[in-house]
């Protein structure tokens, strides 16, 4: 993740040094993943928890203002804290400003599979047992279905309230897919 790999050239260089697989950028779109893919090696993407407000976590943030560093795993989530935005001395805004929503994909992931993604990431570190979970057992039950019957592929509305239940930071978004 801390390469920012967001290209065939990268995946080209990756693949000459001995990699098999790769995780790319979480600015790529599916399509230009799709891309990556036709360089043969595995792609392993995000599909549920917290968006990094880093560029594919090449985040300073975290270490300045918390002391760790997200670049090696320890993220303080000091985008999560609440802040003030001023000009001058005038107060722009209050609130949780550079704090993404966090990703959901259940409802696109016939599209990921479908676009060769071999490994799911589901965000764990720093999450409770219960949390864990819950999202992967959702994640684990639409995988299946998939496979089971992709034609009929339907998320029921009970598991979108029971992912919005088990964590939410005011509500999900696809990322960049």
């Amino acid at each position: 993740t801390q390469m920012a790999v967001t290209g065939p050239l990268a995946v080209r260089m990756l693949k000459e040094e001995g990699a098999v697989r790769v995780v790319p950028a979480r600015e790529l779109s599916l399509e230009e993943i799709k891309m990556l893919k036709k360089e043969g090696l595995e792609i392993e993407t995000f599909i549920h928890g917290a968006m990094c407000y880093g560029y594919s976590g090449q985040c300073l943030f975290s270490s300045f203002l918390g002391g760790r560093s997200g670049n090696r795993g320890r993220c303080a989530q000091t985008c999560r804290l609440p802040y003030t935005l001023y000009r001058s001395t005038e107060n722009m805004a209050e609130g949780h400003l550079p704090s993404p929503k966090d990703i959901m994909t259940v409802n696109i992931l016939p599209e990921l599979i479908e676009a060769g993604i071999a490994s799911l990431k589901i965000e764990g570190r720093m999450k409770s047992p219960e949390y864990v979970a819950g999202v992967t057992g959702i994640y684990r039950k639409y995988i299946d279905l998939y496979f089971e019957d992709p034609e009929n592929y339907e998320v029921d509305k009970e598991d979108i309230k029971a992912l919005n239940q088990l964590f939410n930071r005011g509500g999900f978004t696809e990322g960049y897919y």
